[in-house]
């Protein structure tokens, strides 16, 4: 499936596959859940990231969010994320690793001439720079 101009590929299936193994890796396996950026489909929250995560493939993943339920869990979560060098955003009760990012247009109105410019999106807007 060819991606729309608008969405940019952040994630290729390498990568995907690094997260899905070290996730894998962990006990307790922190649950995790994907969003589809062709149709918005958020699927229901999972444990299991060998064969599940995987499934249909990865080329509509827009991102997946990975819920710690605990400090000890978030720390061993964002340590595995760190090593892969996934992008990652830290939320409240976990993070999410996103796997295309949206660019909107925006007028520049600082300008004499005002114009059009790409600027990236993050997708959602509950997304915090993680520390």
């Amino acid at each position: 499936m060819k991606t729309p101009p608008h969405l940019i590929p952040v994630m290729n299936n390498t990568k995907w596959d690094e997260l899905r193994l070290v996730m894998y890796e962990l006990e307790p396996k922190p649950a995790w859940h994907t969003k589809c950026w062709e149709n918005g489909f958020v699927t229901p929250w999972d444990r299991e990231w060998y064969y599940h995560s995987r499934d249909g493939g990865y080329e509509l993943t827009e991102w997946v969010e990975i819920r710690a339920e605990s400090k000890e869990q978030k720390q061993s979560v964002l340590s595995v994320l760190d090593r892969v060098h996934v992008p990652t955003e830290e939320i409240s009760d976990g993070f999410v690793c996103m796997g295309i990012f949206i660019q909107a247009r925006k007028l520049n109105m600082q300008s004499s001439n005002p114009t059009l410019k790409l600027l990236p999106l993050v997708a959602g807007t509950r997304l915090r720079r993680a520390p």
